[in-house]
């Protein structure tokens, strides 16, 4: 379970990252 959630927060700072990025431009 502990991974699962490990997991999600990595692939939600990941898009926040990606739509950080794609906004910066």
């Amino acid at each position: 379970a502990d991974g699962r959630i490990r997991d999600a927060k990595t692939v939600i700072l990941l898009q926040h990252a990606l739509l950080a990025d794609l906004l910066g431009k």
